[in-house]
């Protein structure tokens, strides 16, 4: 990772706090449809909704101290169930996501006669190419596709952008400050990541990444308090009555 500017300088301080922080190298299948489960959602949720995915259509593992224990769902599982189960179960709108995108990760299989999803690893592909066909998936977009690229499918030069990312780029790096994250803009923050951080820049961003996470219940009430402190008294207490 580069540490040439003040970005560098940000990644030193950050990386000494997040000791058991890690990269993992996940299982495609099992990456890309929890990520599916992760649009507009937050992390509590949707790791209760994976566990919810494998505990339905999962095979069993084991049980351990009285809790059962499941293992991901294969494709083909996921390609079998039931829309109006998956939205009882609280999947939402994300329940055709999954369906559809299963049997379409089916077809993209037979129709090579293989893993499609893994053939994705290899690197003659190019990442945006690679990408690019995650996109074809019903339910993924631009920033899913970079997060199964990113944790699945060693592509190790992406940067997921959603708006903890978003707001870094604009208030440390330089992004400007457009209404929305148009396609322009998502492609700008990349390149400032990676010409901040180098060839890695991906992994460095999850780094970042987490440390915002960890910052963000701290930065939250310490603007609240500003916020507060701004007002007059007569004002805090006609908010205190309501």
């Amino acid at each position: 990772v580069s540490t040439q500017s003040t970005w560098g300088d940000r990644f030193r301080a950050a990386a000494p706090r997040l000791p058991g922080l890690r990269v993992l190298r996940q299982d495609p299948k099992e990456c890309l449809f929890s990520f599916v489960c992760s649009q507009n959602n937050n992390v509590r949720r949707i790791s209760s909704m994976v566990e919810r995915l494998c505990t339905r259509y999962g095979k069993f593992i084991a049980d351990v101290d009285g809790k059962r224990w499941h293992a991901f769902p294969s494709v083909a599982a996921l390609a079998d169930a039931d829309e109006a189960e998956l939205r009882d179960l609280g999947f939402g709108y994300r329940a055709r996501y999954i369906v559809t995108a299963a049997r379409e990760v089916l077809a993209f299989d037979k129709e090579i006669g293989g893993d499609w999803l893994g053939s994705l690893r290899d690197p003659a592909i190019p990442d945006l190419e690679a990408v690019a066909a995650l996109q074809r998936l019903t339910g993924v977009g631009r920033k899913v596709a970079d997060c199964a690229a990113l944790f699945s499918l060693d592509r190790a030069g992406l940067v997921p952008v959603d708006t903890h990312v978003w707001r870094i780029a604009r208030e440390h790096m330089g992004a400007g400050a457009p209404a929305a994250l148009t396609p322009t803009a998502y492609a700008r923050v990349h390149h400032l990541f990676d010409a901040a951080l180098g060839p890695r820049c991906g992994w460095a961003h999850t780094v970042l990444f987490a440390a915002e996470l960890h910052a963000a219940p701290a930065e939250k009430a310490s603007r609240k308090r500003t916020k507060t402190a701004a007002k007059t008294p007569a004002q805090v207490k006609r908010a205190r009555k309501v």
